[in-house]
């Protein structure tokens, strides 16, 4: 399989993750319960703060870097994927090992983990992206 069907691939997972993502996160947007049904929000609410956050917050910056690899060389693709199924994997293992003690005046370290690793994820990639457009060019 080409890079372009595999980019394409990655584009319709991480659309489809949000997605679910989004529907599991919000279930009486999107008629799974009845609005005041606490017992069916917690429900899903639960299995989507636990499960599914972490799928959700790496899923947008991979959309966002495999949109613009779309338009780039086969070698920026390589290079970026070679960082991504190493980053991801560990990222979101590394998540759900971590403690989730906290308070309202210091969160706990898998809520900044959550939020930190994509950004970090997202910066590299833009990075390598960056560094590997410029290392082709010559």
């Amino acid at each position: 399989m080409n890079y372009k069907k595999k980019n394409y691939w990655i584009l319709i997972g991480s659309t489809t993750v949000s997605i679910l993502s989004l529907v599991l996160g919000s279930p009486d947007i999107f008629g799974l319960c009845v609005k005041n049904d606490i017992n069916c929000l917690h429900k899903y609410i639960d299995i989507s703060n636990t499960v599914i956050l972490p799928f959700f917050v790496f899923a947008v910056p991979i959309f966002i870097i495999s949109f613009i690899i779309v338009f780039l060389r086969e070698q920026i693709f390589n290079a970026w994927s070679k960082f991504a199924i190493i980053f991801i994997p560990i990222s979101i293992v590394s998540i759900f090992f971590l403690p989730s003690m906290g308070d309202m005046f210091f969160p706990s370290i898998k809520e900044l983990a959550i939020f930190l690793l994509p950004v970090i994820f997202l910066i590299s990639s833009l990075g390598i992206i960056f560094w590997e457009s410029r290392k082709a060019k010559k």
